[in-house]
């Protein structure tokens, strides 16, 4: 009993010790505080710091307002700051080893970053060469923060943290229940990204309290590419009418999918149908090409809908007309 199925696809698109001869009399000692700001950020993305992350800091003592001067790692350069957990009820202890105090008569600018140092060139403060791990289990969230303008009277140092990647989750349903059919996804791969890039924070403007979003330039070299995969399952993952996540998630450098071409997502599954052992498989392979372009700090959800089309259907059912009458004597 043969029976010939196929299988429409729908994608859908849609956080050294260096110390100052200009202290206070009284020195006051800078305290860090740190968090996330995107509270839903598998790849190991970050929704909140727990004991034993660190950060990396660098900060620039200045006279004036930062927006007037380029920034200098002259207080300290790529410091770092490691959380603390006392209890599961109190709050994480930020620490760092030789304890800097405050200026009496300057401001100081701040910058942090999580899985990546800082550096400095020409007075931009950057994530440079930063390079996308080509495993999914083995990606770690980029995070960056900026405080500016500090005074001692402020008190503590209280970064706010912003993913610097965008996110890439898969979903998949069945358009409706099949009786004697089941739909496998075997595999999942986005095609063709960059892999490497370097990202710039944001200028300053006159008497900012909070550090201006950067953003990234991709790596030109063709070499810089590479294609990740959310699944890869010879069984693969069965599919059911309820929309359900599926696959792990990708942290992936932002970049212009519209204008730089080349970007797909392939999507492999199987069809198993038939009854009473008579049971049938097809394979299939479909390319999605995304429609948006990927942003920093941001999740693109890509919902996948099926639908096994060509299954044995019946028409109208009729009865012809008797044949002429034989009659016999």
């Amino acid at each position: 009993m043969k029976k010939e199925l196929f299988c429409a696809l729908i994608a859908l698109s849609l956080t050294s010790c260096d110390k100052s001869d200009d202290i206070q009399s009284l020195p006051k000692a800078i305290d860090f505080n740190s968090y996330t700001g995107v509270p839903t950020s598998r790849a190991k993305d970050k929704s909140k710091f727990m004991g034993g992350d660190a950060i990396s800091v660098s900060a620039f003592k200045h006279y004036g307002d930062l927006n007037e001067q380029p920034f200098e790692p002259n207080f300290f350069n790529n410091l770092p700051v490691t959380a603390e957990e006392s209890s599961s009820l109190a709050p994480l202890e930020w620490t760092y080893d030789d304890t800097r105090f405050w200026p009496t008569s300057q401001n100081v600018s701040f910058v942090a970053s999580h899985n990546h140092p800082i550096t400095v060139e020409n007075g931009s403060v950057m994530l440079k060469d930063f390079s996308v791990k080509a495993s999914a289990t083995e990606q770690e969230d980029l995070l960056w923060s900026g405080v500016p303008n500090k005074k001692a009277t402020d008190g503590v140092v209280n970064f706010t943290f912003k993913h610097a990647l965008s996110r890439i989750v898969f979903t998949a349903k069945l358009n409706q229940v099949y009786q004697n059919a089941r739909l496998y996804v075997t595999g999942i791969t986005v095609n063709n990204v960059v892999n490497k890039g370097t990202y710039t924070f944001g200028s300053m403007t006159p008497n900012a309290t909070t550090w201006a979003a950067g953003s990234w330039t991709p790596s030109t070299i063709a070499a810089d590419k590479n294609d990740y995969s959310a699944i890869k399952s010879v069984e693969g993952i069965v599919i059911e009418a309820e929309p359900n996540p599926i696959g792990t998630s990708l942290l992936l450098l932002p970049q212009d999918i519209i204008n730089n071409k080349g970007v797909t997502i392939t999507v492999t599954y199987k069809i198993t149908f038939g009854i009473d052992g008579d049971i049938e498989t097809n394979e299939f392979i479909h390319t999605i090409t995304p429609e948006k372009n990927w942003k920093q700090n941001t999740q693109y959800d890509y919902n996948l809908i099926f639908s096994i089309d060509n299954a044995i259907m019946f028409g109208n059912v009729t009865c012809s007309q008797w044949d002429e009458p034989i009659s016999q004597e």
